[in-house]
């Protein structure tokens, strides 16, 4: 196998594969899409990382759990937030099968299972069996197990099980284990989101009226039309320094007067915080998505080398029926025909030293591109695109546009977070940037012994914080 159909089927194992997990974007007419709402640490950017990327300093312990599993180097990736193993490409009877190396019969056990039922149990029994013989290296407690999801295919051959994480009695949100099992051998297993719990909120300090109340007011001045009944408790991970943090929130769900959505709110059930406001609809839509640095340049991972397909929110885009600005998720909704980009936006605009951008797409996502290599940077573009779409263009867009956002839902009414920043990228000057009282300007690396400072979201961040004081 592979390495690349290695990483594509861990990729596979480490998500739950569920409905939930495709993307609501609210439609263009929507009234409401200008009170969508997402905190920004629910992103949980992948931070999977091959057994020859664990850092130095875990990889003894790593290579000790790798082989009490009996897998070698390439068959599993390491989730670097919590430092712990993630998704396993495997081979070990679980049933009854003919898979390689599968010597378990029916008949040693009992006989098979007349009914689909009675066989789900078998197999949930051997996967919890798996998972406790492995609890040291996998630290996965059965006990914090729901009831599973179990497929069973092809008469019996494939089967495919998914369970989701409680804690505390409360269900955790994309947060699961899922396992794939090929004529009765398990091949692969994820861990989707499975970080430690050590501090857990036990219990609400709000009340579920409370929580509506604080969605009522964010709608405002749209009315809340009705309320669902289910209205309940999750856990909900979210992104905390390196690791995980997992918020005990309320789920409030509601109908909008006037809007066809079916909206949720996330409501920080400790501190009142709203954490999300989001039609959660199933549409069909093209977003605007390219390649970004979401931390440093170094080339160190998982944060420090450039990540393709991140969404370009608040992006106006040229389109057949006129200008169009994508949402926080980077949705151009249902537009049909030809759409373009200048990398110009609600609350960011880049001009790159490097040349024009202009990038079009005549059906799909618009895809500013990524690389073309690694350490591709300054006027370096991706084969086939504008001179001017760079990494540093693409990254200064995406990192000043996520600040802006962030500062907006503490201070909704400053008139300077309500215009679109001026960033100039690329400048043939090195190791510095800096604010001009109007604009913000990043230099090139070129050879010098700093990198591209266009290409650093804390350089981004200093800057853009003086243009906010």
């Amino acid at each position: 196998m592979t390495r690349t159909r290695r990483a594509l089927l861990a990729a596979l194992a480490a998500s739950s594969l569920t409905a939930a997990n495709l993307e609501a974007v609210v439609p263009p007419n929507s009234p409401l899409a200008e009170k969508v709402f997402r905190n920004p640490d629910l992103h949980i950017p992948t931070q999977y990382l091959s057994l020859q990327q664990v850092p130095a300093e875990s990889s003894a312990r790593v290579g000790t759990d790798i082989a009490s599993l009996g897998l070698g180097n390439d068959s599993a990736f390491y989730d670097a937030r919590q430092a712990r193993l993630a998704s396993l490409i495997v081979s070990e009877p679980l049933v009854p099968g003919t898979g390689i190396g599968n010597t378990l019969r029916w008949v040693n056990i009992g006989g098979r299972p007349a009914e689909e039922s009675a066989m789900k149990d078998v197999v949930w029994t051997a996967v919890l069996g798996y998972l406790q013989r492995h609890e040291g290296v996998l630290r996965v407690n059965a006990a914090e197990l729901s009831a599973p999801r179990i497929g069973i295919f092809e008469g019996g051959n494939i089967i495919q099980v998914f369970s989701q994480r409680v804690l505390n009695g409360v269900l955790v949100r994309d947060s699961s284990v899922t396992a794939f099992i090929n004529h009765g051998n398990l091949v692969l297993l994820g861990l989707q989101n499975w970080g430690d719990d050590a501090s857990l909120a036990l219990g609400p300090q709000i009340a579920a009226e409370q929580a509506r109340l604080v969605v009522s007011q964010h709608a405002q001045p749209f009315f809340i039309d009705s309320w669902a009944k289910d209205t309940h408790l999750e856990y909900i991970p979210m992104v905390q320094g390196d690791g995980y943090d997992f918020r005990l929130a309320w789920v409030v769900k509601a109908t909008v007067q006037g809007d066809s959505g079916t909206w949720e709110g996330l409501v920080d059930a400790v501190t009142g915080d709203l954490i999300a406001f989001e039609d959660k609809n199933q549409y069909v839509a093209r977003k605007a998505i390219g390649g970004v640095y979401p931390v440093s340049n170094d080339q160190r991972p998982p944060d420090g080398i450039e990540q393709a397909g991140y969404p370009m929110p608040f992006l106006t885009v040229t389109t057949t029926g006129g200008p169009f600005t994508t949402n926080a998720a980077g949705s151009i909704g249902c537009v049909t025909g030809n759409v373009s980009s200048a990398l110009v936006g609600q609350y960011a605009r880049i001009n790159d030293t490097c040349g024009a951008i202009n990038e079009t797409s005549a059906a799909g996502d618009l895809d500013h591109g990524f690389g073309p290599t690694p350490t591709a940077t300054d006027c370096v573009i991706p084969v086939g695109h504008s001179a001017g779409d760079t990494k540093s263009a693409r990254t200064a867009f995406y990192e000043l546009t996520r600040m802006n956002e962030q500062a907006r839902g503490q201070l909704p009414n400053n008139p300077w977070l309500q215009t679109s920043l001026l960033a100039n990228v690329n400048i043939l000057q090195t190791c510095n940037a800096n604010w001009n009282g109007a604009s913000v300007q990043f230099f090139r690396d070129s050879g010098s012994q700093c990198r591209n400072t266009g290409e650093i979201a804390a350089i981004f961040d200093h800057e853009w914080g003086h243009g906010m004081d």
